[in-house]
């Protein structure tokens, strides 16, 4: 079965992620400033500028919609929709050079989860980060949930795997929030 084209919300959540991909990968393994948030978890210059990007490609899309990121909190918050941005979900991982992080980016509607994208960029690094296959999930309700390669070298491609009985709004509020 063909994978199903992107709704307009998966398109920019998607742009959004590969966006903040590059900026990630550019820096992974790399020097970069680390700091300590008030509730004693690193945050680097790379999740604030991987952040920003997110917020700066969503708001090209949909400039009337909130947003509510991990570091530079919340913003419009009475919109009908809210997207919900981690740019590095797994920080420590990605401080001590271990690939095992991700970029999470969540639509909410009217305090439903309607859409969500998950980007590795790093997975499968092991010949670089410039060289990394990496894994990239999205799921939108009511049309399933869909694994492709994320922003993998020319040429290193896979079949998407569709599991359309893989989605509800349940098991997505817990992974996204």
């Amino acid at each position: 079965m063909p994978a199903p084209a992107p709704s307009p919300y998966i398109a920019a959540a998607l742009e959004a992620a590969q966006a903040a991909a590059a900026i990630i990968r550019s820096a992974y393994r790399g020097d970069f400033a680390v700091r300590t948030k008030a509730d004693a978890s690193p945050v680097t210059e790379v999740d604030e500028a991987a952040e920003r990007t997110i917020k700066a490609v969503l708001q090209s899309h949909f400039p009337d919609h909130g947003y509510y990121g991990e570091e530079y909190g919340l913003e419009s918050a009475e919109a009908d929709y809210l997207w919900l941005i981690d740019p590095i979900d797994g920080t420590k991982a990605f401080v001590r050079g271990y690939p095992l992080f991700s970029v999470q980016i969540g639509l909410m509607h009217r305090g439903e989860i309607i859409a969500g994208v998950s980007c590795a960029p790093c997975w499968h690094a092991e010949g670089g980060a410039d060289r990394a296959l990496g894994e990239l999930v999205w799921a939108e309700a009511g049309r399933g949930a869909i694994q492709n390669p994320c922003l993998g070298p020319a040429g290193q491609t896979r079949f998407p795997r569709i599991r359309s009985d893989a989605f509800s709004p349940i098991m997505m509020e817990g992974a996204l929030v």
